[in-house]
């Protein structure tokens, strides 16, 4: 799955989100990495740094280092959809089937006409429930 770049909003993380972006959509996830990790830095309160760290992680296949990194974003922000997703898809890759519909529950809260959300329906659909 491809998943969507982070937002880049406002403030002293923004410039760094912003590279981070630029760095990613050329593939060049080792340095967009870096780039969310300083934005990380600079506000370790913003939710899209995390996403953006965990993103290129999951990219890299780091998967272990993607889970924290998501885990950090949705302790920032609980409702970041694309944080929700990717912890979602993750958790599936793990074979964790309740926790993946949670988190997949939570992104289609947010954004029930979203990019990824036809996709969604049909996953779930096909995820155990139990």
């Amino acid at each position: 799955m491809h998943f969507r770049l982070p937002s880049v909003g406002s403030g002293l993380a923004a410039r760094w989100i912003r590279e981070g972006n630029r760095l990613a959509s050329k593939g060049r996830y080792q340095g967009a990495v870096r780039a969310f990790e300083h934005a990380a830095g600079v506000d370790v309160h913003s939710a899209d740094a995390w996403y953006g760290v965990a993103l290129c992680d999951y990219e890299l296949k780091r998967h272990r280092a993607a889970s924290t990194a998501v885990t950090e974003a949705l302790e920032q922000d609980a409702q970041h959809s694309m944080a929700n997703l990717l912890a979602g898809f993750l958790s599936q890759e793990r074979g964790d089937a309740a926790q993946a519909r949670r988190l997949y529950g939570h992104y289609l809260e947010r954004e029930p006409n979203g990019t990824y959300a036809q996709e969604l329906v049909s996953v779930l659909e096909q995820l155990p429930t139990h």
